[in-house]
């Protein structure tokens, strides 16, 4: 009960990374735009199956989805194509690109990293090579990757200021210190269409289909995330948003540690955070 795990525990992102991994895809001109990859279900790579979440769950497939499909239906077999023709080495840098190997720097004691393995570790640490299957839980924010919440909540702000890291700050009264995380404007903005269609009708994220902002709805981008941590299947739930769409002013990060699935569990409690920010007639300046 005395760990504050919003800074000082890591722990699987689940689908919240795919929001990394998509980005990279487009920076390294793996995907474009419309791109599209057809959900099979599930992958067999010799005696594995991986498997899409709406197949284990419904036995059903989204088809031939793009990059903005995907994100809105958080599609695995996507992001498992995506990560073998990305490679572990492409996605450990762009993890990285996104400090989440680092400390964000909050003024706040004991922080922790994230860690974002690669084969060299794998190879270092346990005697084994990496593997394809290593690649697709990389892409879909599973296997070793571990970060804070904090530092998911960072990634989702990349998306909503313009493309800053910025540096968290509770009291500190110096000026606060921004980087500039270089890509693509059009990139970043297929990324961040994926989050507001997850918002709305046919995404992941059915508590806000009829989240109103000043009377219209559709004006939270967000993403869903249930990380397995363990062999009995027990999940993590995360949720990350920000809202309004345009000239965004709050993102908010909700995990439950074992706490279910990210839509069902984490998206109600982040509804209701915003429900009370915004009927409180919080100014809408950035």
């Amino acid at each position: 009960p005395f760990l504050n795990r919003a800074i000082s525990a890591r722990f699987p992102p689940g689908s919240i990374f795919k929001l990394v991994s998509g980005l990279a895809g487009l920076e390294e001109g793996v995907i474009k735009a419309d791109t599209e990859i057809e959900d099979t279900g599930f992958i067999e790579i010799n005696d594995y199956r991986y498997s899409n979440w709406y197949y284990t769950q419904y036995g059903k497939k989204d088809e031939h989805v793009n990059i903005v499909e995907a994100i809105k239906r958080s599609n695995d077999i996507f992001f498992y194509r995506l990560g073998e023709k990305l490679g572990p080495e492409k996605m450990a840098q762009w993890s990285e690109k996104f400090f989440l190997n680092d400390h964000s720097g909050i003024d706040l004691p004991a922080e922790a990293t994230g860690f974002v393995p690669t084969p060299q570790w794998k190879e270092e640490a346990l005697g084994e090579p990496w593997f394809l299957g290593n690649s697709f839980h990389f892409a879909i924010g599973q296997g070793d990757l571990a970060i804070t919440p904090l530092m998911a909540n960072l990634v989702t702000n990349f998306f909503a200021n313009g493309g800053y890291f910025c540096q968290p700050r509770l009291a500190d009264q110096s000026p606060v210190n921004c980087q500039k995380i270089f890509v693509n404007k059009e990139n970043r903005e297929l990324i961040s269409a994926g989050m507001a269609a997850a918002c709305r009708p046919g995404g992941t994220a059915s508590a806000f289909f009829d989240f109103e902002i000043d009377g219209k709805t559709g004006q939270v981008a967000c993403k869903t995330g249930t990380a397995e941590f363990d062999v009995e299947n027990k999940t993590h739930a995360w949720f990350t948003a920000f809202a309004p769409l345009e000239e965004p002013v709050i993102s908010v990060t909700v995990f439950l540690q074992s706490g279910g699935g990210g839509a069902r569990e984490a998206a109600p409690i982040a509804k209701e955070i915003l429900r009370e920010f915004f009927d409180k007639g919080e100014p809408r300046t950035s």
